[in-house]
């Protein structure tokens, strides 16, 4: 018997007992008006349905599923009332042609696709969203001494693991991301962190957005929030860019493209392979995705444009104002290309003459 604004019985674990006690329970609310009894009559039965479906899910477990639903009701109705006052406010700066009003109101559809956080990811040079994957593993426990994978395209946990080839033998002892993640994550676990990809190439940004959707969809979801910048590159000035594709290395996702037309890959592609896009900033990005006092991992694999956008970092001084004013933590995985790789030393060298990494571990 449970008290809810009217009193019934119900039996759990006895399908054909609850089958008759719904039929009445539905019976009895033709005749009963009140909305909180309904409701909970509603809840109850649901409860019931979870239960026969999974009976090792734990009253605790359900409990926190409830939580989460009413937490997360879209609010249908202030959402209108929000729409409607925007669209008069719309139709009122038409008719007074008041050109500058309508150009922002056009823009009056906020999206929340890029939130502040205590704990950030931000990954320059995303490619297929590998890098993703990784730090959802690095949440996962062993199993047999072996890390279990994630499966970024499908939204769920996959069948192979690092250390292991396609056969089960174990690989030799190297260097992991997720194995650093758990080293760097300062006590915390990828579903605390926000993570933010940054990929220019075009050729993903159907894959990266899927990942994007099928993550976000998730319950749980593995991490707090994830969005992809795709067709964006990091570099040394926000705005209109342009990379330079490879074209050249299917099987290792061409994994070439770069902002230097001299890059080997692109040279071997023809070079004329140019494809315009939008660079993004370090600066702006830690701006837009940071909040004071947490941790932010940053890694940066982007075929030699590392040189020109850790140098606007520098100039900005945005490290250092994050490390010592804000009381942020930051972690970088950097991969510094080779003259030999992006056609030119200019880069490098410059990058040396400013004592630029010594002046990144001086900002702790």
């Amino acid at each position: 018997e449970k008290e809810v604004g009217c009193t019934f019985w119900t039996m759990k674990g006895n399908n054909l007992v609850l089958m008759l006690v719904t039929g009445l329970v539905f019976m009895s609310l033709l005749y009963n008006n009140d909305v909180q009894c309904k409701l909970a009559v509603t809840e109850l039965l649901s409860e019931n349905e979870n239960e026969n479906d999974d009976d090792t899910q734990t009253a605790s477990a359900r409990e926190e599923q409830r939580t989460a639903r009413k937490s997360d009701k879209f609010d249908h109705e202030a959402n209108s009332r929000k729409v409607a006052r925007w669209r008069a406010s719309l139709q009122q700066a038409i008719q007074s042609k008041d050109k500058e009003n309508v150009s922002k109101l056009r823009r009056g559809f906020k999206s929340n696709i890029v939130i502040p956080c205590e704990y950030t990811f931000i990954d320059l040079g995303a490619n297929v969203g590998d890098t993703l994957r990784k730090f959802i593993d690095s949440g996962f426990p062993e199993i047999d001494g072996k890390q279990w994978l994630f499966n970024h395209e499908k939204a769920e946990i996959g069948d192979i693991c690092y250390g292991c080839t396609i056969t089960g033998k174990p690989r030799p002892e190297t260097w992991t991301l997720p194995k650093y993640m758990k080293e760097n994550m300062k006590g915390k676990q990828p579903e605390d962190y926000c993570y933010y990809g940054v990929e220019g190439n075009p050729t993903f940004t159907s894959t990266l957005k899927d990942a994007e959707l099928r993550v976000m969809n998730m319950d749980p979801r593995p991490v707090r929030h994830v969005h992809f910048f795709t067709q964006h590159i990091g570099t040394g000035k926000d705005g209109p860019s342009t990379l330079y594709l490879d074209k050249v290395n299917p099987a290792d996702n061409f994994w070439g493209s770069s902002i230097y037309k001299s890059h080997w890959d692109v040279a071997k592609s023809g070079g004329d392979t140019g494809t315009p896009v939008t660079g993004i900033t370090l600066t702006t990005l830690l701006r837009e995705t940071v909040k004071p006092g947490g941790h932010v991992i940053v890694k940066i694999d982007i075929e030699g444009a590392e040189y020109p956008m850790m140098e606007e970092a520098l100039q900005s001084n945005i490290l250092c104002h994050l490390v010592k004013d804000k009381g942020v933590s930051i972690s970088m995985v950097l991969e510094p290309h080779e003259d030999k790789v992006i056609g030119s030393d200019k880069p490098r060298l410059h990058w040396e003459e400013i004592k630029g990494e010594e002046t990144i571990k001086n900002c702790g």
